[in-house]
């Protein structure tokens, strides 16, 4: 899996791990196996509830066939970039500038699986992912999306930290946090609950050592006024970029 380098609408280049062809044939494979289990399933609800062929045609055109159709395209707009297959495999997908993929990118991946799956026999796919730079099928080139591994977030609980609650609205202030390492943000977050239960000379200065380090690795100028609250902020940015 190569890394894949993206510039956010905050102009901060960031690097993502690829999904490569593997675990994107991995995501595809586990959603074809749901697709069949949930037709399965209602096959038979159809068949115990004796609906009879008229209703049951009427409830496999009406809802069935759209779902099983569309079951990509829904699963991504709603579950953020995401189909169990890919929830799985810990990969999603975003824009190229790491952002959301919209109703547009989402529907356009949708419509050219027909060409780089199907028709192909996923020959087509499995060529532009490993070719192009950024592993992008065609679909993925003309929706402007990239598929990448999905960050965790270090165990790191919104409930343990104080004054972390967002809402939609709030925009990240320090983007390059998703280039911090996961075990960097499990510091932090140690760092910030120490400070907070012991608020002594020595637990002051060891958060004024973090964000010395933290500024020199994310590049930051500006002296924050607010030492821990620089920490808290790095943290619920990294919770939302990540998540």
């Amino acid at each position: 899996m190569r890394t894949i380098p993206i510039i956010t609408p905050q102009n901060v280049m960031i690097e993502l791990e690829g999904a490569g062809f593997l675990l994107r044939a991995v995501a595809f494979g586990v959603d074809i196996i749901v697709r069949i289990i949930v037709l399965l399933f209602l096959i038979f609800m159809f068949d115990f509830l004796n609906m009879g062929q008229t209703m049951g045609l009427f409830f496999f055109y009406l809802l069935v066939l759209p779902a099983m159709l569309f079951y990509t395209f829904l699963f991504e707009l709603f579950l953020n970039g995401q189909t169990p297959g890919k929830m799985i495999t810990g990969i999603n997908v975003r824009m190229a500038d790491g952002t959301a993929a919209g109703p547009d990118a989402c529907l356009t991946r949708w419509f050219m699986r027909v060409v780089d799956i199907y028709v192909t026999m996923g020959a087509l796919a499995g060529m532009m992912i490993n070719a192009t730079e950024k592993e992008q099928r065609l679909g993925d080139l003309l929706a402007g999306c990239i598929v990448v591994k999905k960050r965790k977030t270090a165990g790191i609980s919104l409930e343990a930290i104080e004054e972390l609650e967002h809402g939609e609205e709030y925009v990240p202030k320090y983007p390059q946090v998703v280039n911090l390492k996961e075990e960097d943000v499990l510091l932090i977050k140690n760092t910030v609950l120490r400070y907070q239960r012991y608020n002594n000379k020595a637990h002051q200065e060891g958060v004024a050592i973090l964000v010395r380090r933290i500024k020199e690795l994310l590049g930051i100028e500006e002296e924050p006024k607010n030492y821990p609250l620089f920490l808290k902020t790095c943290i619920k940015d990294y919770i939302i970029l990540t998540r």
